[in-house]
């Protein structure tokens, strides 16, 4: 099944929002490797079976603000506390390991999503993805003042050095707002970030996705 037939399946608002066509074009490749995913915001973790399924060799974590969205079973594995938290955030890696992919679908707000990736990014392994979703919320008051920090700030901060592949992002790309579908079915702005390999030589030259994975990272489940 493709990842959006598994998330149709699933009854993810992921399906509903067009983002998986997106999600599917970078993470294909992977498909069949042991990825370790964290997403923040489960919900009712319709998205993190759908993940389950779709990395069948995968182990995949959660976290939320609310002790009754906390979901344990094989392969997935949540954690319950404020994705703002540093503190909270380095308990949480102790346990997944270093992460193959993080996906930002929690609380929306400017200065959750850089709290985030400032505790995060750091334990994405080389090649590896961060995503937010539903990014447009940055420019909404409900979530974000105008004078908070938000993810396009950490962007325009590294934009030159990505481009003279200074960085540890490897690739950037921002995915817009569909306003031609209703705004309940519409992509309310996703955002792509890969991390980088050793230099942009080697990375250009590299085919073989097996260096994502140590022998050790493997799971064992």
């Amino acid at each position: 099944m493709t990842l959006q037939e598994l998330g149709t399946f699933h009854k993810t608002d992921k399906a509903i929002h067009s983002y998986l066509p997106h999600y599917e074009e970078r993470f294909s490749p992977l498909r069949n490797k042991p990825v370790r995913l964290l997403e923040i915001g489960i919900m009712n973790g319709a998205s993190l079976q759908m993940w389950k399924n779709y990395f069948s060799h995968g182990l995949m974590y959660g976290i939320d603000i609310l002790p009754e969205a906390m979901i344990t079973e094989k392969r997935i594995q949540c954690f319950c506390g404020r994705q703002e938290s540093s503190g909270f955030l380095q308990e949480v890696v102790k346990q997944t390991g270093e992460l193959t992919i993080v996906i930002d679908d929690g609380g929306h707000e400017g200065t959750q999503h850089v709290a985030s990736f400032e505790g995060l990014w750091p334990h994405v392994v080389p090649g590896g993805w961060y995503c937010v979703e539903d990014a447009s919320s940055i420019f909404n008051k409900c979530w974000t003042q105008p004078e908070q920090r938000t993810i396009l700030d950490v962007i325009r901060e590294q934009w030159a050095d990505v481009l003279r592949s200074q960085s540890d992002i490897a690739e950037i790309t921002v995915i817009g707002c569909d306003t031609q579908r209703p705004k309940w079915g519409r992509n309310n702005g996703l955002i792509f970030m890969r991390k980088a390999t050793l230099s942009m030589e080697e990375e250009l030259e590299r085919e073989d996705l097996e260096f994502l994975f140590s022998e050790g990272d493997r799971p064992h489940v």
